[in-house]
């Protein structure tokens, strides 16, 4: 695995944070930084709680190895698109988000970071260059979404966003399947 797929999975992690934002019905106008800190630490502890579990598991995974982290890409992908396919626009109430909510948020939308750490952690990719890639990655699109987000006043559509990034991971999945399927 190369430097620009592991920048790609994790600006879709990212990207997650994004559509979730925008997608929301909470404003965010009084507090910009809590969020996005929590955001972004969420996202970092998820993803290095999954490469700790990948470091457990790695020595009795035998020839299964090659093929876990393709299925792992395949399920978040499934995951996401089912999201873009079932969520439905409506008109909501707003709410001021408050740090318990910003936390809820973050863990519920970090579930994907743990998945995807899984499968990073199994593919012994750079634990360090992954972390910063997230952190950087999710601090500059949760600022965004909550920046949108208080422009508009209103929540987004975000069936798009999260077909995009449904079908990515999808993708990449496939492809990470291909070659393991190639090279075994």
């Amino acid at each position: 695995m190369g430097y620009l797929e592991l920048y790609i999975i994790t600006f879709l992690l990212a990207l997650n944070f994004l559509s979730l934002t925008l997608n929301s019905n909470i404003r965010m106008k009084n507090n910009f930084y809590g969020p996005v800190i929590t955001f972004t630490l969420m996202n970092t502890i998820m993803l290095a709680i999954g490469w700790g579990l990948a470091y457990l598991i790695q020595p009795t995974l035998g020839r299964f190895e090659t093929i876990i982290y393709p299925v792992l890409l395949l399920f978040v992908g499934a995951k996401v698109l089912m999201r873009a396919i079932t969520i439905k626009k409506e008109k909501r109430k707003y709410e001021i988000l408050h740090i318990v909510d910003t936390v809820e948020l973050s863990i519920v939308s970090s579930i994907d970071a743990l998945i995807i750490g899984l499968g990073l952690g199994v593919v012994s990719i750079s634990f360090w260059s992954t972390m910063g890639m997230i952190e950087v990655n999710t601090i500059v699109l949760s600022a965004l979404g909550i920046i949108i987000k208080n422009k508009r006043n209103k929540a987004a559509d975000t069936r798009s966003i999260d077909f995009v990034i449904g079908s990515a991971f999808v993708v990449m999945g496939v492809l990470r399947f291909i070659e393991a399927s190639v090279l075994v």
